[in-house]
């Protein structure tokens, strides 16, 4: 499910709209949190940030769960 949204680009007066999953509104708001400077997100120092975990554009609560119904669909075709 992905929404219209107007974001600020590369933190200047101007602006895009773009299409965003929840996701990638997490991915862009670390990168205006971090100034813009795309190397900086691994280095954040914000753990307690519940935005942390998703910083790099991955939802965490899925992993290991897609590989484990590939193999489980796998299985079950043989």
């Amino acid at each position: 499910m992905a929404i219209k949204h107007t974001i600020r680009a590369n933190g200047f007066e101007r602006t895009k709209e773009v299409s965003l999953t929840p996701i990638k509104a997490i991915r862009l708001f670390c990168i205006e949190c971090m100034g813009f400077q795309l190397t900086e997100i691994p280095k954040c120092t914000s753990p307690l940030c519940s935005l942390f975990p998703y910083r790099f554009g991955k939802n965490v609560s899925l992993q290991g769960k897609r590989k484990n119904n590939l193999k489980l669909a796998q299985q079950k075709a043989v």
